[in-house]
């Protein structure tokens, strides 16, 4: 029998067995898996789960910052992150042919017409994702081009290898990486300003690492930090 509980907004999963002690579990899907004896009270069940918040948030957060979820298949249950925040997938088929994604307090909600292809769900998932960064990181971009004195010509978002940002010096354009919807927003932010700082010093030498020693102090936690 298995049930579901939420613990500070994770979807743990209760699942019920013929067993003789609690075992608790983080799969590579994101999905936090308890199994305990079928006749063991809600009470102690609850319990155990507060004192192991702690361990369930950093194995979510460190799967999530070593890109390990692997072989996403976009099914009901399935743990995906919106900046830092793990969101639980439910998928509710529509009649209708337009897919709609939206989140709901610690859910993701997919309205996809039924039958739809794992690529087809990833493919609306990740323009969910593309948007939803457009806009976050807008209010970044207006703080920090303002301090900065600076302004980019044109912002893209798309998926890359081994690059968090990007920035062409002379188009003035910049390059956001999708996967960033996934990591903390200060992270993002640090982002933003590395990439605006390029518009000013082209290179990593002294002086841009003294621009962001400048404006963000802490530059080298935070980008480590993932």
């Amino acid at each position: 029998m298995s049930q579901e509980y939420n613990l500070h907004g994770i979807q743990v999963i209760i699942k019920r067995k013929k067993v003789r002690n609690i075992n608790l579990k983080v799969n590579q899907l994101g999905q936090v898996i308890l199994s305990c004896p079928n006749k063991i009270g809600e009470k102690i069940i609850q319990d155990f789960l507060e004192s192991k918040h702690e361990w369930i948030k950093n194995s979510i957060e460190k799967l999530s910052a070593g890109n390990k979820f692997y072989n996403k298949r976009y099914e009901e249950g399935e743990v995906h992150f919106l900046f830092g925040e793990p969101l639980i997938l439910k998928i509710h088929p529509e009649s209708k042919s337009k897919s709609k994604i939206e989140k709901e307090d610690c859910n993701l909600i997919m309205r996809i017409k039924s039958g739809k292809s794992i690529k087809t769900k990833e493919k609306h998932l990740q323009e969910w994702y593309k948007n939803i960064l457009l806009m976050e990181s807008q209010k970044y971009f207006t703080k920090w081009e303002k301090i900065l004195e600076v302004s980019k010509h044109e912002l893209i978002v798309k998926k890359m290898r081994g690059k968090w940002g990007y920035c062409d010096y002379k188009k003035r354009k910049i390059c956001l990486n999708l996967e960033l919807t996934k990591r903390n927003l200060l992270f993002v932010e640090y982002v933003i300003l590395h990439e605006l700082c390029h518009l000013i010093v082209p290179n990593h030498g002294p002086l841009f690492k003294k621009l962001l020693n400048e404006h963000m102090p802490d530059w080298r936690k935070i980008s480590k930090n993932e």
